[in-house]
């Protein structure tokens, strides 16, 4: 699939009703693509919640000692 951008100037040009359907369009991909992006960042957030709590189960961090 290749991206292309939408021309702002055949845009313009439409009738209104064609324009608001597009604008709607528009911020509903924005809204999905926004969703998908921000679920990385939750994810690790709740990794990174794991890993402090594992850590705290079993007293903290400490330093191992190589002989």
């Amino acid at each position: 699939m290749t991206y292309q951008a939408l021309d702002k100037g055949k845009i313009a040009i439409l009738p209104q009703a064609e324009t608001l359907e597009i604008e709607g369009i528009r911020a509903e991909n924005n809204q999905s693509t926004l969703a998908k992006v921000a679920l990385l960042p939750a994810i690790m957030f709740l990794y990174y919640v794991g890993i402090i709590l594992r850590f705290r189960s079993r007293g903290g961090y400490r330093p191992v000692e190589l002989a």
